[in-house]
């Protein structure tokens, strides 16, 4: 089970019941506002990435941010978070 995450929690907090939920099972959880943090966040030991798969930072969305990811750290797992079914971007995302 991961121990440290990061996520990416845009300005209209979508995904900050989920981190409240991570910090209470004991998970130490690091929020990013946008790519840029989520970058140099990374950089950290970090065992795992969460983004929303939709809306990103505001700036570029959650598949951009997961190819950048991709791009500099091959090796950190990344779980993308989606409202809705949407079977282009899921594959996109893959």
């Amino acid at each position: 089970m991961p121990r440290r995450v990061i996520v990416l929690v845009p300005s209209g907090g979508e995904l900050l019941p989920l981190c409240s939920a991570l910090e209470k099972s004991g998970i130490e959880v690091r929020q990013a506002s946008s790519e840029a943090e989520l970058v140099i966040a990374a950089q950290e030991c970090v065992d795992l990435a969460l983004i929303d798969q939709g809306l990103g930072d505001g700036v570029h969305d959650g598949l951009h941010s997961l190819a950048t990811l991709r791009t500099k750290y091959p090796d950190l797992p990344v779980v993308m978070v989606a409202d809705r079914g949407d079977v282009e971007r899921a594959n996109a995302a893959i």
